[in-house]
Parts: C-alpha cells; structure tokens; sequence
C-alpha cells in the first residue's frame, strides 16, 4: 500500500509510518496457531445456542461490523455452523414430518407416545433433582434451598401425572369407542408406540452421527486460502482491519477481560528549564511575568509512536527464543464508535476503501489529534498456548498542552469453554465417539424434540434477514454498526452485559494466568525503557518520568476475580528503576 506523498516533511513521515499499518509481515502473520479455530469449529456442533449466535448474530447480521479475530480464522467457524445449522434445521424438519404422520395414522397411539416422551424428560428432572437433594445434604444447605427443591418436586410430580390424565380422559369422553378397540388389541397399541419412539430416536441419533463425522473430518488446521461468496469474503476482510468498530462502553471488543491499566502524563520540559514556580500557580493572581509563548512541541505523536512500535519490533524479529516473544504481533489500530464510522469513508475514492488506503488515513488523523473522540492505539498481541491464550496489551500516545500522554492497558482472552475440546480427546474420535454421540442423542431425545418448533420458527425467520439494510445503508444513517460481541469471547465463557462490560471472569490455570503476567510486565517494561530513551536522546527532563515509572513498579499488583496476584522484588527507589531502564535499554543495542 502506497501513501501519497504531501507537500510538507511531516506527511512524508507519516506516509512511510502508514506504510506499514498493514502490509508488514509483523502485523498478518499468516503463522498463527489454529487451536482456538478448530476448537470454535467443534462448539458449533456440540452447542447449538453458540451456533445460532454465529449464524443469526454474525453471519446474517450484514448491518454490522465483526468483532476484529485474535488468534484465530472466523471463516472456518461460520463455515461449520452454517453446516451444523442445515443438520439441525433437518433434524427439526424430519422430527415434525415423523411426529405429523404417526399423529395421522393413529392418534391414541400418537398420544400415548408423547406422554411417554414427556414422562422420559420429567423422570430426567427428577434424578437431577435427587442429585441437586444430596449436595444440599451433604452441604447442609439454607431453609431457602429446601424451600426451592420442595417446590421443584411438586411441579415434576404434576409433570409426571398429568399427561396421562389428560391422554385418558380425552380419550374416554371425546373418543369412548376408539379406546375400547384400542384395549381390545394392546399388542398393536404398544408395538406402534414403540415404532414412534424408536422412528423419533432413529432420526435424533443419526443427526447426532452426522454431527460427530463433521467434527471427525475437521483438519487440524481449519483454514483454506480460497475465494468466499460475497458475505463471507466480507468478513474475511473485515475481521483483520486495522479499524476496530466497537458497539456500546466498551472498544476493546474480542479482547476478553481487562488485566490491567495505567496512565500518566509527563511534562516535556527540556533538561536545564526552570521548574514551575508554585506561586505562580496560584489561583488568586496570575503569573508575573507571564511566560513566553514555548513554541512548537520538542516532538511530533507520529515521531515517538515510530520510534515506541520500532522498539517493540525487535521483540518479533529476533529468532532466539530468549530475546523474543512467541507470535507477537505490532500494528497500529484504531478504534471508532458504531456511530460515528462515516468519517472513515467521508472524501475517499472506492480504490481507496478497498486496498486500505482509507484505513490507514483514517488512523493517521486520529494520530494528528488527540482530542478526537476516538482513538489511536499500538496493538502488541502475544498469541500463546497453541493459540488458546491471546494476551493484547493497547499503548496509546498522545501530545497535548505540552504534556505527554502514555497509556497501557493489558486484556487476556482465555482459552474456549472444556465442552470445545472434545475433538482433541480420545474419546472424542473414532468408535468410542460415535457411541457416545448415539448415546447421548438417545438419551435427550425429549430435549431434542422440544427443539424442533424453535428451529422451524428460526428457519422460517432466515429470509427475513435479507430485508435488513446493508452495512454501508446503516452507517450513511447514521445508526450504530459497531460490533457488539465477539464468538471467541463467547467461547470462552466471557460473557457481557447489555453495555458490554464483562459481568463475570471465566477460570484460568495458574500457569496460563502467570504467562498472561508475563507478557504484560515484558511488554510494560519496553514500552517505559523505550520511551525513556527516546526523551532523552530529545533533550527532555525525565526526572519526572522515572518518579512514576518508580509508583508503577511499586504498585504492580493485578486483580483478576477473586485471586491477586502480586509482583515479587519491586523497585523502591528512582535508582533501581533508572538502573533497570538502563539495563533493558542495554539489551536493545
């Protein structure tokens, strides 16, 4: 991608900053691990409500942006839950065909069957009840709990009862000489019985063996380079943008949970300049003499943001596993509200918009004005754990009333939910699968039978999603397009309130949680080496700077849940940190 040149030497600069917003390897690494894609891939058969959530919530959903993919392909996801959903939109079709038709051929026998499904599943709530009674037991659970499992009793007896008074009496005052046949021959009665259950497991156990070939037939590495119909080849743009289009309070959407953040604003006085005089800040009385107008800033943001991705660079380019982080990944981004996304296309050629050029001029505004209501970040991404751990650490930079402005802010996505991982296990291929899918399938046929209506509304309601206006329709609106939920946090068990806020952090491993740690502190510690360096090879004061690279050292203690993990041999004086930016600084050369 090629940035025209401007007039002045700041385009220039920007223009070769830009170039690499992404086109350089170090931002599409095509090297990732695939563990999360295909483990995403086997939930789409194992979890039909995460399905539908892929299929209704992004697939069909064209009126909004995806959630930017870290660490994993979203092609190959919604390529198997559209599969998943036709098996199961089958299975709906052939249950309802299956239930019409013994209906049809004889409705006593057809009622009888349904009071037994419905016997199966309350008997299923039972011993689930009698499990829940025995932890209250051994607990010794509140007057509450037992008041609860009391009224959960009383309602399952009715359910147990109750179909069959209703099959009775119906049968006795509507269909008295239907009956009396029916007891005159109980060997046919009770043989079609049996053929409706075993017609209506056949079907719910074969959709159970389809699912079980697809996940079988999932390869190890899920993604294929291959042109998409137009909706996919769409997201398959869009999920690598370097623009993320957030929904709601919360723009780091598929970044998981928040780890830790800080700010601090530093002064940019040069070495030798007088401190301010705290008399004159006073409020009573202005300055005297009021000061000298200081000029242009010492350094542009597009400058120190070169520099600080730069230096975060070397961490990926270097092949000693020593001096690099495994995947890393360093690209510029920007985040812009669902709102406010029509400046991202406002004065730009088509040619622009489809080969990024517009994105990347829409970042490099953003980088020109920090008062903008959106945002510039320095994304440094550290896939780990076979792909299972993404750990995305946001630098913002900012220059403004000659002061800078440094951020960080660390997210962790977890690995996917333990029901995912199926299709690594043993039992999860081969002969002892296909048994347990069987199995399984037979012993919740109640439930999958319940299903059946829902799925037939659903797929009544798809052509209604090609009435919804187009992405491009719904932001010229002015109405939201930002992306409200990512697949991967949800596979992960991270899940949101209607503002997006995280309501509750899914469980780490200890070792997983400590390499989130990690990577922050390396990353942390880059940042303020680089940063420092760079102020003073500008002439600039850094006393300032190193009295609060000392608080964040001293205060490096992370919340995540109900656990705090605090870390060990902190700095305690502006020596040891200075010492131990020099160092750091050291290791860079």
């Amino acid at each position: 991608m090629t940035i025209p040149r401007q007039a002045s030497a700041r385009d220039d600069l920007r223009s070769e900053l830009l170039d690499r917003v992404s086109d350089e390897p170090l931002v599409r690494n095509r090297t990732l691990p695939h563990s999360a894609t295909r483990h995403m891939c086997v939930g789409c058969y194992v979890d039909h409500e995460y399905r539908e959530r892929a299929v209704c919530d992004v697939y069909l959903a064209r009126s909004r942006q995806v959630a930017p993919s870290y660490g994993y392909d979203l092609i190959p996801v919604l390529v198997h839950a559209r599969r998943a959903a036709w098996i199961d939109h089958a299975q709906h079709v052939l249950v309802v065909v299956a239930i019409a038709y013994w209906i049809y051929h004889d409705l006593f026998a057809a009622a009888i069957t349904i009071s037994a499904v419905i016997d199966w599943y309350v008997i299923k709530r039972f011993w689930r009840l009698l499990k829940d009674f025995m932890s209250y037991i051994r607990t010794r659970g509140s007057l509450a709990e037992r008041a609860h499992l009391r009224r959960r009793f009383r309602w399952l007896t009715a359910g147990l009862i109750a179909p069959w008074f209703f099959v009775i009496g119906v049968a006795f005052y509507f269909a008295r000489r239907i009956l009396d046949q029916h007891f005159a021959h109980l060997r046919v009665v009770g043989l079609e019985v049996l053929l409706t259950l075993g017609s209506l497991i056949a079907i719910v156990s074969v959709a159970a063996v389809v699912r079980q070939i697809c996940i079988d037939r999932i390869p190890a590495n899920p993604q294929q380079e291959r042109i998409y119909r137009a909706r996919l080849e769409r997201i398959r743009r869009d999920q690598y943008r370097p623009i993320t289009v957030f929904s709601g309070y919360r723009p780091f959407v598929g970044s998981g949970v928040e780890v830790r953040t800080w700010s601090f604003a530093q002064r940019l006085r040069r070495v030798g300049e007088a401190p301010e005089d705290q008399a004159d800040l006073a409020v009573d009385h202005p300055p005297d003499p009021l000061p000298e107008d200081l000029g242009e800033p010492p350094f542009r943001t597009v400058v120190l943001v070169d520099h600080i991705r730069e230096q975060m660079s070397k961490l990926v380019r270097d092949t000693d596993t020593e001096l690099a982080l495994p995947h890393l990944r360093v690209y510029d981004a920007a985040f812009v509200g669902g709102y406010r996304t029509g400046k991202l296309t406002a004065g730009r050629t088509q040619d622009q918009i489809d080969n990024g050029t517009a994105d990347a001029i829409a970042i490099n505004s953003l980088l020109d004005n920090a008062s903008d209501r959106d945002r510039h970040y320095i994304v440094c991404q550290v896939t780990a754990w076979d792909g299972e751990i993404v750990a995305s650490m946001f630098i913002h930079v900012g220059i403004q009333g000659r002061a800078l402005y440094l951020e960080l802010t660390s997210w962790a996505l977890p690995q996917t939910r333990d029901a995912f991982l199926v299709g690594d296990l043993r039992r999860g291929s081969g002969l002892p699968a296909y048994w347990r899918a069987f199995r399984r399938s037979a012993l919740r046929m109640p439930t999958e039978l319940a299903r059946a209506p829902g799925g037939l509304a659903r797929l009544a309601k798809r052509p209604l999603y090609l009435l919804l206006p187009s992405f491009e329709r719904t932001r010229d609106t002015k109405r939201d397009v930002g992306a409200s939920f990512s697949l991967r946090e949800l596979a992960a068990n991270v899940h949101t309130d209607p503002k997006g806020y995280v309501e509750r952090p899914p469980t780490m491993s200890y070792f997983q949680w400590r390499d989130v740690v990690k990577f922050h502190q390396v990353i942390e510690r880059r940042l303020l080496s680089s940063v420092q360096e760079f102020l003073e090879s500008r002439d600039i004061d850094t006393a300032e700077y190193r009295e609060r690279a000392v608080a964040l050292f001293n205060t490096g203690i992370v919340q995540f849940g109900s656990g705090t993990i605090s870390v060990q041999n902190l700095a305690t004086s502006t020596s040891d940190v200075d010492n131990a930016i020099r160092a750091a600084m050291a290791e860079q050369i």
